[in-house]
């Protein structure tokens, strides 16, 4: 298995084996609800606030905040 990497939205244009940032939305919105999480409430305009992780070219995790004043809501 290759090592996992980590990338943000302005990283994934430039990755070779990573799809543009509508492909990579979708591809988002995809690992989310195949983990049973939910994604209604989620724009495609909060990607850049995701890192994601690929292993072999597969995005197979997110992670990101949703900062209220002083509290915040972990997505991953």
């Amino acid at each position: 298995m290759g090592e996992p990497t980590r990338a943000s939205i302005e990283d994934a244009p430039d990755a070779p084996d990573a799809p543009g940032p509508e492909g990579l939305w979708e591809e988002l919105v995809q690992l989310l609800r195949r983990a049973d999480l939910p994604v209604d409430d989620l724009e495609a305009e909060e990607l850049g606030s995701f890192a994601l992780a690929r292993r072999d070219g597969r995005l197979v995790g997110s992670g990101a905040l949703e900062v209220y004043g002083s509290a915040a809501l972990v997505r991953s």
